[in-house]
């Protein structure tokens, strides 16, 4: 076929540019346009990295030099305030990162903050349900924010030791049912994502983990399946070896192409949220607090990120290298029309 020769002829550095932007083309048109994602970007603010479990596919586990605290307050304002004047705003801010978001201080003045300024920015955080009684359980509730995603991860007792490394199963369904009963109970404007790990659980499971929820959900809960990923390769490789899917050829990286961007602790910035830790300074952005956000994301370095991205080699770089985020978006490679006739399933 004509096509065949075509694509045989010309230089594979060019086949592999022209195969990765009609990929993210497509997927832009036809799952960002929608609205599945966001089309503006979508800002995460690690507000503090104290965490009170060590589960086995957290970069926790393997970090070195982690520093264990709070995003300072006023480095927390800066950057919500840099966040709110960019053009476009982002429509939803994340308060999550390598900690457990419960356990920041002024967790309820953080959310507050970002209502105040930006009243229509959506505001998700993501927690792993353990600390959900009591007054932080009132607290959540009453606090304006617009998602909450609670991390169980498992299916069963069994599977929450294997994965979270705890025992703590039984004390945090109960969390997440009275939660869910407080939250249905006032009809404050809030979704719950009661969320397992795709990997760990088999299909079956997860068949199972949505029918036992279901009737609990009420009309604030929803069940949300998460692919496992491996954080950059910082994760422990036993665990998620064991536990990802695998997949022969990378296809683009839709992290980078989303726009959204991660604030560390200290306030460097970075274009996935899968990285930011020991060993992706490759990928640092900068800093917000020497450089605006605005300049940082319309800066040279995230330009030659998406470059890199389309030629196929952003994989070259040692946080990339290892990792398979990719696999969490989905993937949305040309499907050959030719393919019986030259044997070629995918463009």
């Amino acid at each position: 076929m004509w096509i065949e020769k075509l694509i045989q002829i010309t230089p594979s550095r060019v086949n592999r540019f022209l195969k990765n932007r009609l990929t993210m083309g497509l997927y832009n048109y036809f799952v960002v346009r929608p609205g599945i994602y966001n089309e503006s970007p979508s800002i995460t603010i690690e507000i503090t990295t104290k965490c009170n479990l060590r589960c086995s596919y957290c970069p926790k586990s393997t970090l070195q030099n982690e520093v264990i605290a709070d995003m300072p307050k006023e480095l927390f304002i800066t950057t919500v305030n840099q966040a709110l004047q960019m053009n476009p705003k982002p429509k939803e801010i994340w308060l999550v990162g390598l900690g457990e978001p419960l356990l920041y201080p002024d967790f309820s003045e953080a959310v507050a903050y970002i209502k105040n300024v930006g009243p229509a920015v959506k505001v998700t955080t993501v927690t792993n349900g353990t600390l959900l009684n009591g007054k932080n359980r009132d607290m959540l509730a009453r606090s304006g924010i617009d998602i909450v995603v609670i991390s169980l991860n498992a299916t069963s007792r069994e599977q929450y030791k294997a994965i979270n490394n705890a025992d703590l199963y039984d004390k945090t369904v109960e969390n997440i049912i009275q939660f869910l009963d407080l939250v249905n109970s006032m009809d404050v404007d809030m979704i719950i994502h009661v969320r397992a790990l795709e990997g760990p659980n088999s299909k079956e499971d997860l068949l199972a983990f949505e029918q036992e929820w279901r009737p609990r959900l009420g009309k604030r809960g929803r069940v949300a399946f998460e692919p496992l990923v491996n954080w950059a390769g910082m994760a422990p490789e036993d665990f998620c070896e064991a536990n990802s899917k695998r997949t022969r050829n990378k296809y683009p990286c839709f992290q980078i192409e989303k726009r959204g961007l991660l604030i560390t602790l200290d306030g460097s910035v970075f274009p996935c949220c899968m990285v930011g830790y020991d060993n992706c300074s490759p990928l640092v952005l900068g800093n917000v607090q020497m450089n605006t956000l605005q300049e940082l994301r319309d800066g040279t370095k995230l330009r030659e990120l998406k470059r890199m991205n389309a030629y196929g080699s952003l994989y070259d770089l040692p946080p990339c290298r290892k990792c398979n985020a990719y696999l969490a978006t989905p993937n949305v490679w040309i499907k050959n029309p030719f393919a019986s006739l030259n044997s070629k399933k995918w463009l």
